[in-house]
């Protein structure tokens, strides 16, 4: 993760990394015969300064790059540690590391790619949320306080690996490129006649030649550059590629923290001994529990959304209200201000009014956000997307928010000298905006509440799964 605003990097295949062989400055700390150059966003990574206790001090650092970093960051800052409890991070890292021990030779485990293979897309798509959600701001919310230290370098590696999956352009090898190919040698003279119709170039008597399942033949050194397709190249058939590779979880034995951290979709399909009456009773409280806690704290969601709804509704009535006559008295140029005032007012309008706009469409896609997370008749997969676009949602939510406020502020201060307007609607106006801020606080003080209570009960939901499975009317 590197602070300076651009960086042009060049990656070798070096063990124990993939390193960076000159950044920023040009200066050559030697050459490898597979070069590979990427240019990373402010936020991305370096793993030269992002395995320091504290990136910010790391040679070639900008420190105007943090200010957009912390930008980039805040709101994952802001609400780190209500949603991320101390085991749930181990758990992750937990899983990471016994992924890597039980896939991955001793000498290779420090490798960019370790992840970027025999990953199914259900996992690829929850490590690349964890990365983000999780792992990054575990990481930043330490550094930024102090704590950098605590942070080992097996985790910042872990961090780096993960984090290298769709940045390396591996997503194919993530979904299924593990896979062995299902193929068989040809050597009837008769069907090599043909030319490869891979590389076009040379007949299949020429190579060794492979036939499919689905009969078509290839060279077999061309099948392999064409894993991209992760299919036949020619008729697209998924026979050409044996059964996907499954994570290796253990099929006995107390349900682990990392099982759940890193792999939770396939945990119900594990062999379990049946529960007893106590733990039984016990996974049907708890869930029960945190379904009713869940339900309960989102009742005052949407009291609240509609009552800032209209305060929004009646702050836009007044500034539509105020902004007529302000150009009247404009037009009829009855007013002692100067080119460059009322420009500046006409431009203070046009910014309140587009961040108004966008905090009017964040916010009913927040809000409808929070309806979808808090139905369950959807599947694992998109229960999860949606407790992750409420995030998202919120996210957007809160920037502009910020934003509107400042606008808003800036308004109701370029319109307060002015002698001409109503003094009572720009008093009221400003009046509105203290009430708005103190209901979005109140509003997003109580989504942070149900947000961690819905993640509670998808953990409960989860736990349950894996003896009862699906069926919520056994509950």
């Amino acid at each position: 993760m590197c602070l300076r605003a651009i960086c042009h990097y060049e990656f070798c295949g070096e063990q124990p990394y993939s390193y960076i062989l000159y950044f920023c400055v040009d200066v050559n700390k030697g050459k490898c015969k597979s070069i590979h150059t990427v240019t990373y966003p402010v936020q991305d990574i370096c793993p030269e300064c992002y395995m320091l206790d504290d990136p910010r001090i790391s040679e070639g650092f900008n420190p105007a790059s943090l200010k957009a970093f912390e930008e980039r960051w805040k709101f994952e800052l802001a609400h780190f540690e209500e949603l991320n409890a101390l085991e749930g991070i181990d758990g992750i890292f937990a899983r990471a590391e016994e992924y890597k021990r039980e896939r991955v030779k001793e000498g290779e485990r420090e490798s960019l790619l370790v992840f970027c293979s025999e990953l199914n897309r259900d996992v690829i798509r929850h490590l690349e949320r964890l990365v983000n959600e999780r792992l990054l701001t575990y990481t930043w919310s330490n550094v930024l306080n102090g704590r950098g230290q605590e942070i080992s370098r097996e985790r910042r590696l872990t961090i780096l690996q993960v984090k290298a999956m769709p940045e390396m352009g591996k997503l194919r090898n993530a979904i299924n490129a593990g896979a062995p190919w299902v193929t068989t040698v040809v050597t009837d003279p008769a069907l090599l006649k043909e030319y490869c119709v891979i590389c076009k170039m040379e007949p299949l008597s020429s190579k060794t030649t492979v036939q499919l399942p689905c009969s078509h033949m290839y060279h077999e050194e061309c099948l392999k550059l064409c894993v991209e397709t992760l299919t036949c190249p020619y008729c697209r058939s998924k026979e050409a590629r044996g059964t996907e590779p499954k994570l290796a979880v253990p099929t006995v034995g107390p349900i682990t923290d990392w099982l759940f951290a890193i792999h939770p979709f396939d945990r119900r399909d594990l062999r379990r001994p049946s529960p007893t009456w106590e733990e039984n009773e016990a996974l049907t409280d708890i869930y029960n529990d945190a379904r009713d806690k869940a339900f309960k704290l989102s009742e005052p969601l949407g009291p609240l959304y509609r009552k800032l709804s209209g305060i929004r509704q009646r702050t836009e009535l007044l500034e539509r209200k105020i902004e007529p006559s302000f150009f009247d008295v404009v037009r009829k140029n009855s007013h002692n201000l100067s080119e460059a005032q009322v420009g500046r007012i006409r431009h203070a309008q046009g910014h309140n009014e587009e961040r108004s706009v966008e905090v009017d469409h964040y916010g009913r896609k927040h809000f409808e956000a929070i309806g979808k997370v808090n139905q369950f008749d959807y599947t694992d997969f998109i229960r999860r997307n949606n407790v992750y676009q409420e995030w998202i949602y919120a996210k957007y939510l809160d920037s502009d928010e910020k934003k509107k406020q400042v606008s808003g502020k800036t308004l109701d201060a370029l319109y307060a000298p002015l002698e001409f307007l109503p003094s009572e609607d720009v008093s009221e106006l400003a009046s509105l905006r203290i009430d708005e801020e103190e209901v979005v606080r109140t509003f997003y003080e109580a989504v942070d509440q149900w947000r961690v209570a819905i993640y509670a009960r998808q953990t409960a939901e989860e736990d349950w799964t894996i003896y009862f499975g699906e069926n919520e009317d056994e509950f």
